[in-house]
Formats: C-alpha cells, structure tokens, sequence
C-alpha cells in the first residue's frame, strides 16, 4: 500500500513537471516569433541536400553516358579520318609536256592506277618557254593540308638568263577516284584561255623594279626595313634587292633586304593557299621597297589578269579542307579531354 502510493506520487510529480515544461516551451516560442520559420527553413534546406545530392547522381551518371557516346563516336571519326582508304583509287607516276597552244589532254601513258589516301595534281605553265607541264600522283597520307591547294605566281630578271613567268597550281582531293584529273582539266582550261602577254607584262614592270648597275660614285644600294629605318642593303661587290612583301589576310606590309645572294635575281612572286594570300615585289633601285611601288605592282598583274583582285589575289578564293579538318580535330579532343577530367 505504501509502495503504491509512493508510485502514485511520483507519477503525479512528473505529469506536474512535464506540464511545467511544456508551457515554458509554449513560451520561448512566443517570445521569438522566427522560431518556427526557422525551423521550416532548416527542414527545407535539409530535403534539399538530399534532393540536389537524387539529381546529381542522376546527371552524373547520364554525363558518364554522353561522355563515353562521344568518345566511342571520336574514335570512330578518328580511323574514318585517319586510316588509309583502300577505295580511293589515282593516277600516279605520269608527267608529260605540251605546248601552250595545245589544249588539256591526258596521254594514254598515264594508266598507271594505284590505291591512295588522296589524289594529287601539280601544273605548271611557263610562259617564258610557251610550256605547261602536269603531273599526276598518288599520295600515300589521307591528311588534307593547306598546302595541298595553292597557287603561286613567280616573274623573274636573273642576271645570268633570261627573265621568266611561271605559273603554278596545286591540287589535292579524295572524294572521288581520279579527282585530280577533273580539278586538273578545270585549271588548265582556265589558265590556257587567259594566254598572258609574256612581253607585254616584262616590258612594264623592268622600269618599276628595275635600275642600272650601281655606278662607282654611287655604289651603295640602301633600303626600308621592317621599322622603315633606312639601311645600307648592297654594294658593288655585294649585291642586294629591297624587298616589300604584303600579307593580304592579315593586311601587313613587311619591308627588308636580301643581300647574300647566289645567283643575282629580281622576282616578283604571288602565292595563295586556302587560308593566306602573299604579294611579294623585289628591287634594286634605292628605297624602292615603299607602297607606291607595290600598288603599282599590283595594278600591273591586275591589268593583264594575272591577278582577279585588286589586293593582289590569283583568285578568289581557294578551296581547302586541311585547316577546317585540324581544327574540327583539335576542337573534339580538347571537349573530350575537358569531359573526361570533369568525370573524375
């Protein structure tokens, strides 16, 4: 009996110090009016964590996916890009000449077809020999350079022969058997209609890059250079020419001099790939490498259609994979070397 009513009391005590409790509780709450959204913020922020942590893994592992989609699609562009192409079939090891008033034709010689990774045709027309000369090749790589397409123009006074006009065009192609044949008959056809006016072409521009030999009270031969500061360039025992060269797709004019020369020449020489365009005039008067005379230059080849553009291009423009391949490449390995180190 008296164990019960001990029991009784306790039990009594607590209910009493439980009540106590809650209503200093009930209180703190209603001395802080933020309590609750306190709480509610807190709750938020933790189903959140675990929200983001469900999203993230789920993003995680389709990244990893994607990642390797994309890697397993690059290596199959790199072999596709890379790796010989047993299909492509080109004429290789045939050359012949003829004259400039002979029209395109391919001999019957050149029968000599072999399995390429692209199809190659150089030409080259010499007006200073009534000339032209093609050649086919089969090139061994499947890699498309600039320097595949390019065409280059190089007029020459040589002291010890007769000046020249030569007339070059590259050609390089793999999308079909014997492409250069076709790119080859297409060029050949449209520089032999042109029939430059050799003479006429040398007889004006001789007086723009031209002077007479240095004479004894004048023996020096001074020129621009890059900072258009004026230097001694040649001499009498040492001769040199003025050089002004204009980059075309940059817009730059860069002046200097060429002394150490083994063979006394004054060329004017024009090239263009796909992606770059260089006009480049020598001579041997002093301070001749100014603009004046490169624009006169210019003009000149633009008069007799050596040139289509006024700035000095062969045409224009020159089609080219090379550099669009490249940086395609160099595109896809920095993403998936970017994605892979992102995944771990």
């Amino acid at each position: 009996m008296l164990f019960l009513s001990v029991l009784f009391l306790r039990v009594k005590k607590n209910r009493a110090y439980a009540r106590e409790n809650h209503r200093y509780q009930i209180t703190l709450l209603t001395q802080n009016k933020y309590f609750f959204l306190h709480m509610i913020i807190k709750c938020l922020q933790k189903r959140k964590t675990r929200l983001f942590a469900y999203f993230n893994k789920i993003f995680h592992n389709q990244r990893n996916f994607f990642i390797m989609l994309f890697c397993r699609q690059f290596i199959v562009v790199l072999f596709y890009l890379f790796l010989p192409c047993q299909a492509l079939r080109c004429t290789d090891n045939c050359s012949y000449t003829y004259n400039l008033i002979k029209p395109f034709d391919i001999p019957d010689k050149c029968n000599q077809i072999v399995s390429a990774g692209k199809c190659i045709a150089y030409l080259r027309f010499s007006y200073d020999t009534q000339t032209y000369t093609v050649t086919f090749q089969a090139g061994s790589s499947v890699y498309m350079s600039v320097a595949d397409n390019y065409r280059s123009v190089w007029l020459n006074f040589l002291s010890t022969t007769p000046s020249y006009f030569s007339y070059q065009i590259s050609y390089g192609c793999k999308n079909k058997d014997d492409c250069a044949r076709d790119l080859a008959r297409n060029a050949a056809i449209e520089i032999l209609q042109k029939q430059y006016n050799f003479g006429g072409i040398m007889n004006e521009l001789r007086p723009l890059i031209l002077s007479p030999p240095l004479p004894s009270n004048n023996s020096v031969l001074t020129c621009y250079d890059s900072k258009e500061n004026v230097s001694q360039c040649g001499t009498l025992a040492k001769r040199g020419s003025c050089v002004i060269s204009h980059e075309i797709e940059k817009n730059a004019i860069n002046r200097s001099c060429v002394s150490e020369m083994i063979v006394y020449e004054i060329p004017v020489s024009i090239s263009q790939l796909s992606n770059s365009a260089t006009f480049t005039v020598h001579c041997n008067r002093s301070l001749c490498n100014v603009n004046s005379i490169l624009q006169a230059v210019k003009d000149l080849m633009f008069k007799y259609n050596v040139t289509t553009t006024l700035d000095g291009r062969l045409v224009e423009s020159i089609e080219g994979c090379g550099s669009k391949l490249m940086a395609s490449v160099l595109i896809m390995i920095i993403m998936s070397v970017g994605l892979l180190s992102d995944s771990y």
